[in-house]
């Protein structure tokens, strides 16, 4: 009889594996009754300011268990930008006394405007266990559509921008200062803008000097967005750097910056500021002037005598000298759009569908699974291990990790696959979690794959799992 899965990241790794035989299975209806079905729940309401985040969370459950991922279809709202958070949960529920499973995922919702939204239905396609028939059936489940309305606080309509977020804090360095400098030195001045639970997009331009005596040299805006970890805030950051080369002597003022932001929390409209700066420019008796270019005593478009008539060309002078070549680069031309038409989609196909069979190959699946393995990243290790393990099952019934792998007498890779779990869902202070090593699991699964090419029918693996959720 086959042992249980013991741990989150092995039940996920069976998933993984059967989600490529029931793909290929035909669909199974469900009884009358106890078909899967979703909901939608919006957060923190139907009412939020322009450009306030919006949650909506998108529960899906079925009356047994998943064989498979839910496939969450896209949401494409007008005036507004929607992002997917791939992160999500999984729960149970008790319904008419008897128990449910679910899995919930998160879309943000950013309006850009201020009105009325409606979310519609949001088609979610799940594969689940039928009592009597097995776990190949499938179904598509959508929550009814909700309605939530974004608007613009009293007293911010007349900006020319508008930030909404929990925090805004901007801060400015710089390479070298000092408040006086000498004709022809130069200092750099970064002025960084942060902003909680909204994106970079919405921080507009900060520095707009112009400043006569200070040549101004702006670098390119440096604009990233991080998502927070276990469902917190987003941070958009901003960064502009500028390069002051002082070019006459004087005193001058760099202006201070100002951005205007709607506290969402307090209900309040604050402003995050940084003061101007006072600099003071001073001869530089050490700086050589540049030497002059001398003036050009020739009147434009005034030539004379031989001069001028040498640099006549006629149309005629030009077909003597470039008439042949031009015709025979002509001639090229005609003769490549020809043999284009005629062989460029056959050699365009078969380039992409080498592409597409080298992306879809195993071989490619497991070089993605050892880059995420050396990069030490326990989410993207275990993520990349299981569409390896997708794509290296052979869709044959039953699909186990023993069978995938042939690593029934692997100690080493069960103790790897234990390290992970510990790291992904156990406390971060255990001694598991802290010895997992990314490099040890991709040499482990490596020994696994080569045994894996070389079968043995008659193994039988002390790793061989039973059903994901009995």
């Amino acid at each position: 009889m086959n042992p249980r899965p013991s741990s989150p990241i092995l039940a996920g790794l069976l998933l993984a594996l059967s989600s490529s035989v029931w793909a290929s299975s035909p669909a199974l209806s469900a009884q009358e009754g106890d078909r899967p079905f979703a909901r939608a729940r919006l957060d923190p309401g139907p009412a939020v300011t322009v450009g306030q985040p919006l949650t909506v969370e998108v529960e899906v459950l079925v009356p047994s268990f998943f064989s498979g991922a839910p496939r969450y279809a896209d949401l494409d709202l007008p005036d507004a930008l929607v992002l997917f958070v791939d992160r999500g949960r999984n729960f149970s529920e008790r319904i008419g006394g008897e128990s449910w499973a679910g899995q919930m995922r998160r879309y943000l919702v950013y309006p850009q405007r201020p009105g009325s939204y409606e979310i519609p239905e949001i088609p979610v396609e799940v594969r689940y266990s039928v009592p009597g028939i097995g776990p190949g059936a499938t179904a598509t489940a959508s929550p009814p559509p909700v309605v939530f309305e974004a608007t613009l606080p009293p007293g911010t309509e007349g900006l020319s921008y508008f930030i909404a977020a929990e925090n805004l804090k901007i801060e400015q360095t710089f390479d070298q200062w000092t408040d006086t400098l000498l004709v022809g030195e130069a200092f750099t001045r970064t002025v960084t803008a942060t902003v909680t639970g909204a994106l970079s997009m919405v921080i507009p331009p900060m520095i707009q000097d112009n400043l006569p005596g200070l040549a101004i040299y702006p670098a390119p805006p440096v604009v990233e967005d991080e998502e927070g970890e276990r469902m917190e805030s987003t941070l958009g950051r901003r960064v502009e750097s500028v390069t002051y080369v002082a070019e006459e002597e004087g005193d001058y003022r760099i202006p201070g910056v100002q951005l205007q932001w709607w506290d969402w929390n307090a209900g309040e409209l604050r402003t995050a500021s940084l003061p101007p700066v006072d600099l003071h420019v001073a001869p530089n008796p050490a700086l050589v002037p540049e030497i002059p270019l001398p003036e050009d005593t020739v009147a434009p478009g005034e030539a004379v005598g031989e001069e001028a008539e040498a640099s006549r060309v006629t149309f005629m002078d030009f077909l003597r000298r470039w008439g042949v070549p031009f015709a025979l680069f002509l001639l090229a031309v005609g003769l490549a759009l020809r043999l284009y038409r005629r062989f460029g989609p056959k050699v365009l196909a078969a380039v992409r569908e080498a592409r597409h069979r080298r992306l879809e190959s195993e071989r490619h699946y497991f070089k993605e699974f050892q880059r995420a393995a050396r990069s030490g990243d326990p989410r993207a290790a275990a993520r990349q291990l299981m569409r390896w393990l997708d794509r290296r099952s052979d869709h044959t019934l039953p699909a186990t990790v023993t069978q995938s792998l042939e690593c029934a007498d692997d100690p080493p890779l069960a103790e790897e696959l234990r390290m992970l779990d510990a790291r992904l869902y156990g406390p971060s202070t255990s001694a598991a979690a802290a010895e997992w090593s990314g490099r040890d699991l991709g040499k482990s699964v490596v020994q696994a794959r080569k045994k894996g090419m070389r079968p043995d029918p008659t193994a039988k693996g002390a790793l061989d799992l039973g059903p994901l959720n009995p």
